[in-house]
């Protein structure tokens, strides 16, 4: 299977704004299992029920939550298992901290499946995200900068001379690699 990639923009996963996005990586999964890196803040179990009951609504049989404190062994078995994995909105340095220091970099480059970042997710797997003159680095799967919680109103694209994608709060592009 080739590599799927999702960047949304950001989500409600209180209100499951994107459930439909959601059902659709479902019923694309051969396992119906979905992989969670809850590592975009100090507390790994602040969204898990939210997350838990969001995914299990959009048709996926189990939501895997790896807790960092897992072996590097451990998280590659789990990602050579099963063929859908979120990367989580919160804080993108922590999440790019968490993986540089578990070296799942180029786990997460290899793997085959379909892989969802949402905001800070997003973030690490494109080039990155510059935010108020502070660069958030990324894994560079994508091979282009983002901007997340895009608002037309607000952020001014003809500023930036780098290539960038840019995506809305609530809105996602889909990218097969």
């Amino acid at each position: 299977m080739s590599k799927l990639i999702i960047l949304q923009g950001g989500d409600d996963i209180k209100r499951q704004r994107n459930k439909q996005l959601f059902k659709w990586v479902a019923k694309l999964s051969k396992k119906k299992v979905i992989i969670i890196f809850p590592w975009t803040s100090d507390n790994e179990k602040k969204y898990e029920k939210v997350l838990e009951r969001y995914f299990k609504n959009s048709g996926f049989r189990e939501v895997l939550f790896v807790s960092r404190k897992e072996s590097r062994s451990k998280i590659l078995e789990v990602l050579k298992k099963y063929d859908v994995l979120y990367l989580p909105g919160g804080d993108p340095e922590i999440l790019y901290k968490t993986i540089k220091e578990k070296r799942l970099a180029k786990a997460i480059k290899d793997f085959r499946g379909i892989i969802i970042g949402n905001s800070a997710g997003a973030i690490i797997l494109t080039k990155g995200q510059w935010e108020k003159n502070k660069f958030y680095k990324g894994l560079g799967l994508i091979n282009m900068y983002i901007k997340v919680h895009f608002n037309p109103k607000k952020h001014d694209v003809g500023k930036s001379k780098r290539k960038t994608l840019y995506i809305k709060e609530y809105e996602w592009i889909a990218i097969r690699i």
